[in-house]
């Protein structure tokens, strides 16, 4: 076994490691670019409403995630095969050749596209799932405040307030009943 300083590749590295290292980065670019895509369908099927096609579309997205992930655990063992498992693309890239140094760049410079649109992605989501959960929880308040008995309205507790002051001006019924969505 040879020992390398941290800042240089192996002699010994080949063009094989290399190729399949890249190889490697067009499939976890593939599947990036596919759960954005998986996320842009999810986006307009949230709006649409359509819980049997967001199931479908969760289902996708579970199992495209798991390759992505399967494919990063193989892109580090790749790496340690390398001679360099601590190395980000970019400490990689500085010690390659120009030739493969662009042609990694190039498909980094992809993966690190296809990554932060998936987190742009995901956000969205993330919003237009939170206004639909408060859309559902100012609903659920609206119908049990509309079902309360007139001129009645409930303690903190949830019991029926019995004091009634007919003297008093009607104010607008408040239910108190806390509702989590």
């Amino acid at each position: 076994m040879t020992t390398e300083s941290p800042n240089t590749l192996p002699l010994q590295i080949g063009n094989e490691p290399l190729d399949m290292l890249h190889g490697i980065l067009a499939e976890e670019i593939c599947q990036y670019e596919a759960v954005s895509e998986r996320l842009t369908r999810k986006s307009q099927v949230l709006a649409a409403n359509k819980p049997k096609q967001l199931a479908q579309i969760d289902r996708e997205l579970l199992a495209l995630s798991r390759k992505a992930t399967q494919l990063e655990q193989e892109r580090q063992r790749t790496m340690t095969q390398i001679g360099c498992p601590n190395w980000s693309l970019t400490e990689l890239i500085a010690h390659l050749p120009p030739q493969q140094a662009r042609r990694f760049t190039q498909s980094r410079e992809r993966l690190r596209q296809a990554v932060q649109n998936t987190a742009a992605l995901n956000r969205d989501n993330r919003d237009l799932l939170d206004l639909s959960l408060k859309w559902i929880q100012e609903t659920v308040e609206i119908i049990a405040n509309a079902l309360a008995p007139e001129g009645a309205s409930y303690t903190a507790q949830g019991g029926k307030n019995t004091t009634h002051n007919p003297n008093q001006a009607a104010s607008p019924l408040q239910s108190t009943i806390s509702h989590s969505a």
